[in-house]
C-alpha cells in the first residue's frame, strides 16, 4: 500500500512536471506586464520584398536600449542607391517608453508551423513579421502579434523621430576613431558612455554624412576615440542640416587639433580648438 502511494505521488510530480513544462512551451506574454517596458531591449517592424532588380530587400523600423541609452533606427532599402541604408537617432528614456506605450498589451506568442509557401515562415501573408527582445525570453520560435493599429503607430513614431533630424558631413584626417555627434544637453554633458557611434571606426579621410537628432538651440558636442585611445572633445558646436565638419592637425609648433565647421555652400562659418588628451 505505501509503495502504491510512493508511486502515486511520482505520477503526480512527473505529470505536473510535463504540465509545466507545456505551459511553458506554449506560454503568451504581454508587452507592459510581462515582460515589462524596462525589460524590454528592443522591438521592430519589418516588410520585405522579392524584387528581380534587388533581390531580397526590406523596410525595418526599430527602437532599442543599449546599456540605457536608446535609440529610434531604421533600414530601409534606397532605390536610388540600389541597397539598404540604416539610420540611428538618439531619443530619451521617455521617448522610448512612450514608444512602447504603443504597442502595450500585445501579445508575444509561439509561432504556428512555418507556412512553405513563405520565407521559412518567418513572414506573415503581407510579408510582414515583429518581433521583440526582453531580459527573460523564451527558447522556441515566437513572435511579437501586432494590429493593424499598433504597427502603423508604432513604424509611425520611429518615422516621426527620424524627421526631426539634420544630416551633415563628416572628414577625419587626424587618426581612425570613433565618433560621436550628440545633442549639447546636461545629460550628454555629464555622461562618458555615449552608446553607439555616429561613426564608428572612422577612417582618414573618408566622406561620410551622419543624421543626428536636432537640437532645439543648434548646439551640439563632438566626441571622438581614436585607435591609440587619444580622446577628442568639442562643445556648443554649431551645426544645420546640410553643414559639414573637418578635423585635423595645425601646422603650428604645437600642432593643435581644430575642428572647422562649414555651411551647405562649402562656406566656414566656425573653427573650434578640440581639447585631447591620452584615456
Amino acid at each position: 500500500m505505501k509503495k502504491k502511494a510512493v508511486l502515486g505521488v511520482v505520477l503526480a510530480l512527473i505529470v505536473l512536471k510535463a504540465l509545466f513544462m507545456l505551459y511553458m512551451h506554449f506560454r503568451t506574454y504581454t508587452v507592459g506586464k510581462d515582460p515589462k517596458f524596462s525589460e524590454i531591449t528592443r522591438v521592430y517592424c519589418m516588410s520585405s520584398m522579392y524584387s528581380s532588380e534587388y533581390g531580397y530587400c526590406y523596410d525595418q523600423y526599430s527602437i532599442v536600449n543599449r546599456s540605457s541609452r536608446y535609440y529610434a533606427e531604421t533600414n530601409l532599402f534606397d532605390r536610388d542607391k540600389g541597397e539598404q541604408v540604416e539610420t540611428s537617432v538618439y531619443i530619451t528614456e521617455d521617448e522610448y517608453l512612450a514608444t512602447l506605450k504603443l504597442i502595450e498589451g500585445s501579445k508575444y506568442a509561439r509561432k504556428d508551423a512555418p507556412n512553405k509557401d513563405r520565407m521559412d515562415g518567418y513572414m506573415d501573408e503581407l510579408n510582414q513579421s515583429a518581433d521583440m527582445f526582453f531580459d527573460h525570453m523564451p527558447d522556441g520560435p515566437y513572435e511579437l502579434r501586432l494590429s493593424s493599429d499598433s504597427r502603423n503607430a508604432f513604424i509611425g513614431r520611429i518615422k516621426e523621430f527620424m524627421v526631426d533630424t539634420i544630416t551633415v558631413g563628416f572628414v577625419n584626417e587626424v587618426e581612425p576613431a570613433d565618433v560621436w555627434i550628440l545633442e549639447n544637453t546636461e545629460a550628454n554633458l555629464k555622461t562618458s558612455l555615449w552608446g553607439k557611434a555616429s561613426l564608428p571606426k572612422a577612417k582618414l579621410e573618408n566622406e561620410y554624412a551622419v543624421t543626428v537628432r536636432k537640437d532645439s538651440g543648434n548646439s551640439y558636442l563632438l566626441r571622438i576615440i581614436d585607435t591609440d585611445e587619444i580622446y577628442y572633445a568639442a562643445d556648443d558646436i554649431t551645426l544645420k542640416d546640410g553643414y559639414s565638419l573637418l578635423i585635423y592637425r595645425s601646422d603650428g609648433e604645437f600642432q593643435e587639433i581644430i575642428l572647422s565647421v562649414y555651411d551647405e555652400a562649402g562656406e566656414k562659418v566656425a573653427d573650434y580648438s578640440v581639447f585631447n588628451a591620452a584615456l
